[in-house]
């Protein structure tokens, strides 16, 4: 038996009384009548009445973003909004009542339960919430938050907004659409941000159950037709559409779905007046006025320009695409009695762009040069050194072909019955691999961010270290180690401008007073070094970062000249009968054209077709040229041998 004295029964009295008229329920009819206010037609206008609550229509972002201009937000991974003038028993929740009840069992503080009705706001985010419901208990008065879901991951991200994205997937259905069902339960609309993160989470592991669920159909029908026939070459019944029909001269549908059904196993592999509360009365005033104005900005001559402009750029990107691709898709394509034209013109390879490098006291700079048979990009390496501080290293390497007369006068390297010599003197000689793999050790060393630094470096050091180490499969690993170049012939051009010369020699005698055996990669070095030191110019430069480049550019543009190489020569007939300058050929060669391509885009279109070809938009500029001039003479060839 619990013995209670009379005074603490008065104290207990006065405590439940006190509370009780502080928090006063509201009674249900009063809450439906608030809700339901048609039932009292004429009583008020509900659109004057929302007026005051409409957010700024000239500050809008996204259709999508229905909540107060003034709602709070925060970086979090599902978006915080807080309805400003809304209380917080407002409008419909979506509530997991598991959830709730535990979370007001007791007070976080001092263990008393906690009342629904106490709750003095809300914190929406999505479709969750956090209530605010302080403790009833006047000695302790804790604020406690109560979510209404169940949370996952280490930002607390809300279940039921992560189920939500599923399921717009899973229906087909928009962030609009969706608005709108949840504006007509008069439940608080989603942001399209919020959404948009939450598709992101979801459709990664649908793309894996896809993925898994594409591959062991395959696997089946492999598995089926080796089974009858002896062979894995699988047979399918394969059938596509458009989302927007053809005109018969346009096909421009932006999007499109195909069907691929195995024969075997028949496995299908795709690619692929409402209750006027004041949720719904918020959104169907806002969406009223933002179709107004979009209907107002879409009359206007700027709306109309663009429209024209994109519908241009469809047609030249529809036209262009024919050109390179022939007539693969027209009524009775099949039977039209011709030849079927298969060949396929490549698409274009981007020019490269030069970047050059974010230079800063944490890059170590490591002096390199090279020797080589010639002075072509494709030449062999025979000598390469490197320096940093008091480091170095040189090594003498064995050339694949030949040492031209004019570099073996120049560097006193030559090569007899397999020995080489350096000025008459026998040196120890390695392989190309095991060279390039000293250097790659050398710049490891440091176990820092590595910048070579090196004179003429960027126009022709560069283009035969990126030869020989594409020879040696090891482009990958010096990019991991080496961030760029730093080209001193550049850098000493825009330092020092004026000079009679900007030789290694001319700059290590005028500028340092250093004489050195040039042509010898070490002696270059460490003289390049020493005149670095001398004037004591730093990485910091500005004028050095302008004259670096990064080894991933560096890269690019070898695989450039590789193409150009490689389709140049067949544009030698052009060249010859001075039908294209060389700039020209050299940018029809690098965006991967060849002769026999301009040919069969003529063939396909004789008016328009190498006109198209050329005008394709690549990046932020054109495949080759837009001027009619350049394809006008190429069309007059292609006609004069036709005729002839």
């Amino acid at each position: 038996m619990v013995f209670t004295s009379s005074k603490r029964k008065k104290r207990e009295k006065n405590v439940v009384s006190a509370t009780k008229a502080r928090w006063v329920i509201r009674k249900q009819s009063a809450q439906i009548s608030e809700e339901h206010n048609y039932a009292n037609a004429g009583t008020c206008n509900a659109t004057s009445s929302l007026s005051l609550n409409l957010p700024d229509l000239n500050n809008i972002v996204a259709d999508e973003e229905v909540d107060d201009v003034n709602a709070d937000t925060d970086d979090s991974d599902d978006c915080e909004s807080k309805h400003s003038g809304m209380p917080w028993d407002s409008g419909r929740r979506v509530v997991e009542l598991g959830v709730l009840a535990n979370a007001l069992a007791s007070c976080k503080n001092c263990t008393n339960p906690l009342q629904l009705s106490h709750a003095t706001s809300i914190k929406t985010y999505g479709l969750a919430a956090i209530l605010k419901v302080p403790c009833s208990n006047t000695n302790c008065r804790f604020v406690n938050n109560v979510p209404t879901g169940k949370q996952h991951g280490k930002t607390h991200i809300w279940d039921v907004n992560t189920k939500l994205a599923n399921a717009l997937i899973h229906a087909g259905v928009g962030v609009s659409q969706m608005n709108s069902i949840l504006a007509a339960l008069n439940i608080p609309q989603v942001q399209h941000k919020l959404v948009s993160k939450r598709q992101t989470e979801v459709g990664q592991a649908v793309e894996v159950v896809a993925n898994s669920s594409v591959l062991e159909c395959l696997e089946e029908e492999c598995n089926a037709t080796e089974k009858e026939t002896g062979s894995k070459d699988i047979c399918v019944s394969v059938d596509a559409g458009w989302q927007k029909r053809g005109s018969g001269k346009a096909y421009d549908s932006m999007s499109g779905h195909a069907t691929m059904i195995g024969t075997r196993t028949g496995k299908v592999n795709a690619r692929i007046g409402l209750s006027p509360g004041s949720y719904t009365q918020r959104l169907a005033v806002l969406r009223d006025l933002q179709h107004r104005k979009r209907k107002a900005l879409n009359t206007t001559r700027a709306a109309k320009r663009r429209r024209l402009e994109l519908k241009a750029k469809r047609l030249q990107k529809s036209s262009c695409q024919e050109t390179r691709e022939g007539k693969t898709y027209s009524p009775e394509v099949d039977v039209c009695g011709e030849e079927a034209d298969l060949t396929f013109i490549p698409p274009p390879c981007p020019s490269p762009v030069r970047v050059p490098v974010n230079i800063s006291s944490e890059h170590v700079p490591v002096y390199f040069d090279l020797e080589t048979t010639g002075l072509a990009r494709t030449s062999h390496i025979t000598q390469i050194a490197a320096a940093a501080g008091e480091l170095h290293f040189s090594c003498y390497v064995f050339p694949r072909i030949a040492i031209s007369s004019q570099s073996a006068s120049v560097t006193g390297i030559s090569v007899r019955n397999g020995i080489m010599y350096h000025h008459g003197k026998r040196v120890d000689s390695k392989s190309i691999s095991t060279a390039v793999d000293m250097l790659l050790d050398f710049c490891q060393t440091f176990q820092k961010k590595i910048i070579l630094v090196g004179h003429n470096v960027e126009s022709f050091d560069s283009p035969i270290l990126m030869y020989a180490l594409d020879r040696c499969k090891k482009l990958e690993s010096f990019t991991n180690i080496v961030d760029g170049f730093l080209d001193t012939l550049k850098f000493f051009r825009i330092e020092r401008p004026g000079l009679s010369s900007y030789r290694q020699e001319y700059l290590c005698k005028n500028l340092a007073g250093i004489d050195y055996d040039a042509h010898d990669a070490l002696s270059d070095v460490l003289s390049l070094q020493s005149l670095i030191n001398f004037l004591n110019i730093g990485l910091e430069n500005v004028n050095a970062r302008t004259a670096s480049l990064t080894s991933v550019s560096a890269v690019d543009f070898y695989r450039y000249s590789n193409v150009v190489q490689s389709n140049l020569p067949s544009l030698q007939p052009l060249i010859g009968q001075k039908i294209i300058s060389c700039p020209i050929a050299k940018k029809i060669a690098g965006s991967g054209l060849q002769l026999k391509h301009l040919e069969l885009a003529y063939s396909r279109d004789p008016v328009e077709g190498i006109y198209s070809l050329f005008s394709e938009q690549c990046g932020k500029s054109v495949r080759v040229s837009k001027s009619r001039k350049v394809t006008g003479k190429i069309v007059e060839y292609f006609a004069s041998l036709r005729e002839s």
